[in-house]
């Protein structure tokens, strides 16, 4: 099963339809990633995912499995880069480191 993030940090509540018993254990883990299992009601059991913005220029993957009964499922995430640049914050252009002055209004 493959889930794919945000770029931006985030969560979500996913369910993880291939299991259909509690989950017993987890493996597989990130920096940047927080799988957090949650209570367990009927059906398929709901993990809640938190991660973190990918301010690197290049796409994140990470697997996690889970175990349940005799059932185990692996989770592929996958997180594409904020951008190219690594980080430049794309709702304020202006953000983007230069070398080159400002403009600036010249006195007459």
């Amino acid at each position: 099963m493959t889930y794919d993030l945000t770029p931006r940090a985030a969560e979500a509540i996913i369910a993880l339809t291939g299991l259909t018993s509690q989950i017993s254990r987890t493996d597989g883990h990130a920096e940047w990633l927080i799988a957090d299992v949650l209570a367990y009601q009927s059906g398929a059991p709901r993990v809640k995912l938190l991660w973190q913005e990918n301010g690197t220029a290049a796409t994140r993957q990470q697997e996690l499995t889970f175990y349940a009964d005799k059932d185990t499922l692996v989770l592929t995430v996958c997180q594409p880069a904020f951008n190219a640049q690594g980080g430049t914050d794309m709702d304020n252009p202006y953000d983007t480191p230069s070398d080159q002055p400002g403009f600036a209004r010249r006195q007459r």
